[in-house]
């Protein structure tokens, strides 16, 4: 099958197999699944290399379309979608595709510092991964992690979406390994989590460690001045409203009422 000149080939949707995760918003993963309810072709058709020694399809691009077919198929008997389907090449030069398309795509930081330390760790350079990618060697050091960063919590930060730059700016605190590493897991926790450490509650905690007088408390007791940056809104409410009954009770305005709703119901009874 043909559309504007592009070969489709139809194939069995559970012979695709990822070579890579994609961050993929809520959003964008509603839509495509909405345009596949009502019929409709999605944005992107899946690109695919078909394994020679075995009966199976690598997806090279298109992650967010998979998300919504895998979801769409799950109960369905017909699995069969359309595909573009490339001639094959090993997974080094799969990825080095995937990378160049992602960096032409805007995809996430941390979608492309995982490619690029796959990359790594097959051995191929840094400076061989510019030349085939087309960016230059000082942009693609920049998608690189510290390696003093815990890899458990940038796996973490992946999967919940948390940000590298909050990560980075906690490991150049000058803080207690304990109390950095409750940093870090509060950044990477999910999203709508309240406990998550956001870039508002660090700039609290940026403010806090500037104190001389916090720099010589014992490294616990920094943990719970820390710990108290993260409700800072509920501690700030609070001196205000103590603030504010001390004004009223020094003019002498500080009046209690208390309202007796079924009272007030009897005393405003009328007569007949």
């Amino acid at each position: 099958m043909n559309i504007n000149r592009i070969s489709l080939k139809n194939i069995d949707f559970n012979l695709i197999v990822p070579i890579y995760i994609q961050s993929v918003s809520d959003k964008a993963l509603k839509r495509r699944i909405k345009l596949l309810e009502l019929g409709e072709n999605l944005p992107n058709y899946l690109v695919v290399e078909k394994e020679p020694n075995e009966e199976k399809y690598w997806l090279i691009s298109g992650y967010t379309e998979y998300r919504a077919y895998e979801m769409i198929l799950e109960k369905k008997k017909d699995k069969n979608i359309s595909v573009i389907e490339q001639e094959y090449s090993n997974i080094t030069s799969q990825r080095i595709k995937l990378l160049r398309k992602m960096f032409h795509d805007q995809a996430s930081w941390l979608d492309k510092h995982f490619l690029l330390h796959k990359l790594i760790e097959k051995g191929l350079g840094l400076l061989e991964i510019s030349r085939q990618v087309g960016i230059s060697l000082t942009d693609l050091n920049s998608f690189l992690v510290n390696p003093e960063l815990p890899k458990d919590i940038i796996e973490k930060a992946y999967k919940n979406n948390g940000s590298l730059i909050t990560l980075d700016r906690i490991r150049k605190l000058e803080l207690h390994f304990l109390i950095k590493s409750r940093l870090y897991r509060r950044a990477v926790l999910p999203t709508r989590n309240y406990k998550r450490l956001t870039t508002e509650k660090l700039q609290k905690i940026l403010w806090l460690i500037k104190l001389e007088e916090f720099n010589m408390l014992h490294w616990k007791e920094q943990m719970e001045m820390v710990e108290q940056a993260f409700i800072f809104k509920e501690i700030l409410l609070k001196k205000w409203q103590e603030e504010c009954n001390n004004k009223l009770l020094k003019k002498g305005q500080k009046i209690f009422i208390k309202y007796n709703h079924s009272e007030n119901n009897e005393n405003n009874i009328p007569f007949n």
